[in-house]
C-alpha cells in the first residue's frame, strides 16, 4: 500500500530515522534520499557508507543510535517476504548491524546490541559459526553491558545445543545463570535449559538442582516457574518415585494457592490452566495419587510466556529467533 506521493509507509518511517544523520551524510546525498527513497539494498549501502564515514569522524552516540535504528528498518523490510527475497534483505540487515558495531566511537550498548541483533538473524539461517562469532564478541568486548552479555550467553547455549554440543551448551547456560543471576529472564531461561539437557541425559540430580534453583530464585513469569516445577517433578517420575513427584505438586498448590482459590483476571486463569495442565498432574491423577480435575482452557490471548522455541514438549523459550525486537 502506498501513501502520499507514492512513498510506502515503511519508507516514510525509515526516512524519519534518517533525519538526524546530517552529520554522517552529505547534504546533497540526504537531499537526494528525501526526494527518492531507495530500495532496501541501497538503504543497506547507505547505512554502511554512513558508518564508514562516521568511523573517521568520531560519530556522536546519537548518530550511532540512528544508524542502529536504520539497520533495524532494513530488517523490518523482510516482514511479509519469503524465501530468497526475505533472506537477501536479512543478510543486508546483518551487514548493516555488523558495520555499526565496528564504529570505534560507538557506545558499548549500541555496539553490543547491534552484534546481538546480527547474531539473532544469523541464527534464523542456522549459520551457527557466524552467529556464535557475534554472540561471543558481545561477551568478550562488552562485559559492562550485563543484559546484553546475559542474552548472548543464553543464545550461545541455544546455538551449541542445536549443534548437539551439549557439554558446551550447559557451560554457557551455567555461566549465564551464575554470572548474571540478576538479569532475570536470560538467567532463568538458562537454568530451565540446563535442567532439560541434564534430564535428557538422565543426569537427574543435576537436572533437579537446575530446576530447584529456578523456582527458588525467581518468581516470574509464572508460566516458566510452573514449567520448572513440572520438569522437576518429572525427574522423580523418571526414576519411579511418584511420592516425591507428589511432594513437588503439593509445593505448587501451596505456592499458587491464592490464585487457584479465586482467580481474579485472565493472568490468574492462565496460571490456573497451566497448573492443571502440568504433565505431572496428569500422570499422578492416572496413578490415583491426585484427584482428577478438569483442565480448563486458558482465556483468549494465550499463555503469558511461551517456553517453546521450535515446538514440542522438550524445548523451552528462546529469545527472538526471528531477529528480535529492535526496540525502535
Amino acid at each position: 500500500m502506498r501513501g502520499t506521493g507514492g512513498v510506502t509507509k515503511g519508507a516514510a518511517a525509515f526516512l524519519g530515522a534518517w533525519l538526524a544523520l546530517a552529520a554522517a551524510l552529505d547534504a546533497a546525498a540526504a537531499s537526494a534520499w528525501a526526494r527518492e527513497p531507495a530500495a532496501d539494498e541501497n538503504r543497506a549501502a547507505v547505512v554502511v557508507a554512513a558508518a564508514a564515514k562516521a568511523e573517521g569522524e568520531g560519530t556522536p552516540a546519537a548518530t550511532v543510535a540512528d544508524l542502529l535504528k536504520a539497520a533495524g528498518a532494513i530488517k523490518r523490510e523482510s516482514v511479509g517476504k519469503k524465501g530468497e527475497e526475505r533472506r537477501a534483505i536479512l543478510e543486508r540487515a546483518v551487514a548493516a548491524y555488523r558495520r555499526v558495531a565496528e564504529i570505534p566511537s560507538a557506545d558499548s550498548k549500541s555496539a553490543s546490541t547491534a552484534l546481538l541483533r546480527a547474531g539473532s538473524i544469523l541464527s534464523t539461517f542456522r549459520d551457527s559459526e557466524k552467529a556464535l562469532e557475534c554472540y561471543r564478541s558481545v561477551v568478550a568486548r562488552y562485559g559492562t553491558e550485563r543484559e546484553n552479555c546475559a542474552r548472548a550467553l543464553l543464545e550461545i547455549g541455544h546455538v551449541l545445543r542445536r549443534q548437539k554440543a551439549l557439554d558446551e551448551a550447559v557451560a554457557s547456560y551455567g555461566e549465564c545463570a551464575k554470572s548474571f543471576a540478576d538479569v532475570e529472564s536470560p538467567a532463568s531461561q538458562s537454568l530451565l535449559w540446563a535442567g532439560k539437557i541434564h534430564r535428557q541425559r538422565k543426569r537427574h540430580a543435576e537436572a533437579r538442582a537446575a530446576f530447584r534453583a529456578l523456582v527458588t530464585e525467581y518468581s516470574e513469569p509464572a508460566s516458566r516457574i510452573i514449567s520448572a516445577y513440572d520438569l522437576l517433578a518429572q525427574t522423580y517420575l523418571d526414576e519411579n518415585l511418584p511420592a516425591k513427584a507428589k511432594e513437588v505438586m503439593d509445593e505448587v498448590e501451596k505456592r499458587f494457592h491464592a490464585t487457584s482459590e479465586s482467580p481474579d483476571d485472565d493472568d490468574d486463569r492462565r496460571i490456573l490452566a497451566s497448573i492443571r495442565n502440568m504433565k505431572t498432574a496428569r500422570a499422578l491423577e492416572k496413578a490415583g495419587l491426585m484427584p482428577k480435575r478438569p483442565a480448563p482452557a486458558p482465556p483468549a490471548g494465550g499463555a503469558d510466556d511461551v517456553d517453546d522455541d521450535e515446538g514440542g514438549g522438550d524445548t523451552a523459550e528462546e529469545s527472538n529467533d526471528d531477529g528480535g525486537d529492535d526496540g525502535d
